[in-house]
C-alpha cells in the first residue's frame, strides 16, 4: 500500500474518522501546492473550499456512520497559496485499518481545465456572440429564475430598437451595422444596473428585464435614460451615423 501511495499518478490521502490526515502522497501535495508536512496531522477540511464545506461535512459523516460506503463527487478545493482547484474526489471507508480504528482513503484528480471549458460553453449558450449581451435563452432563464424566487412579483420588460437601423446596413454595409449594434449594446449595458439585466433578441431589438416592476412611477425615467444613452452619433469606419432609439414597456405577474 505504501509503495502504491508514493508512486500513484493521482492524489491520495488517508484520514482518520475525524478527518485528520494520516498519510498524503506526492501527487496530492502537487495538486494542493504544499508539502507533506503541511498535510499530515491537519484536518483535511482546511483545504475544502467554503462553497463545498457543509455538503462535504455531511457526506463525510455519512461515510463514517456507515450510511455510505463510497463517495464520488466533483468539488472545489483551496491550494496552500489560496487559489482554487476543481478535483474529482473518490472516498472509501476502510474499517479497522489504523490501530483498530476506521480510516477513509481519498483519491483526487485535477478537473479544473474541464470545468473551465464547461463554464465557458455554458456562458456562450446564453450570450449573444455579437454584442456580449444575454441572448433570448438567457432572457427566458432570467424570467424563470425571478419567478421561482418570487412567484407573486410583478416583472417588467423594456423593449428597445434603433429606428432607421436598416438604412445603416443598406448604406454603410453590415460590418458597420454590426459595429453600431455592438456599440449600442455597450451603451445599454453601462446604464442597466442589477437586479435589471439587458438582452439582445436579434437584429436591433434589445430588452431590459426589470424583476421589480410594481412601481410604475419609475418607468418613464428608466426608458428616458435608455433612449438618451442609445440615441445619437456612432462613429464608424466610414462616416458617423445617428440612429434614434425608441422604447416601450410591459409588465405583469410572471
Amino acid at each position: 500500500f505504501q509503495i502504491s501511495m508514493e508512486h500513484a499518478p493521482i492524489g491520495k490521502v488517508v484520514v482518520d474518522n475525524a478527518g485528520i490526515v494520516l498519510q498524503a502522497n506526492p501527487a496530492v501535495c502537487k495538486l494542493l501546492r504544499c508539502n507533506e508536512d503541511d498535510l499530515v496531522g491537519v484536518d483535511f477540511r482546511h483545504f475544502v473550499h467554503p462553497d463545498n464545506l457543509d455538503s462535504g461535512n455531511a457526506q463525510f459523516a455519512a461515510l463514517m456512520d456507515g450510511s455510505a460506503t463510497h463517495l464520488s463527487s466533483e468539488r472545489k478545493y483551496l491550494r496552500a497559496d489560496g487559489t482554487a482547484v476543481w478535483l474529482q474526489r473518490d472516498l472509501v471507508l476502510v474499517p479497522a485499518a489504523h490501530g483498530g480504528d476506521d480510516v477513509a482513503i481519498a483519491q483526487f484528480q485535477d478537473i479544473t481545465s474541464r470545468r473551465r471549458v464547461e463554464a465557458e460553453l455554458a456562458r456562450l449558450a446564453v450570450t449573444d456572440p455579437l454584442t456580449g449581451l444575454g441572448n433570448r435563452l438567457a432572457l427566458v432563464e432570467g424570467v424563470t429564475r425571478h419567478h421561482d424566487a418570487a412567484p407573486e412579483a410583478v416583472i417588467g420588460v423594456v423593449f428597445i430598437d434603433l429606428d432607421g437601423f436598416k438604412q445603416v446596413n443598406d448604406i454603410h454595409g453590415h460590418s458597420v451595422g454590426d459595429a453600431v449594434l455592438t456599440a449600442a449594446a455597450h451603451r445599454l449595458a453601462r446604464i442597466v444596473e442589477p437586479p435589471n439585466s439587458a438582452y439582445r433578441l436579434g437584429g436591433d431589438e434589445c430588452v431590459v428585464l426589470v424583476p421589480t416592476a410594481a412601481d410604475t412611477a419609475r418607468w418613464p425615467e428608466l426608458m428616458d435614460r435608455i433612449v438618451r444613452a442609445m440615441s445619437g452619433q456612432y462613429d464608424t469606419d466610414t462616416s458617423p451615423v445617428t440612429p434614434a432609439a425608441s422604447a416601450g414597456w410591459a409588465r405583469g405577474a410572471s
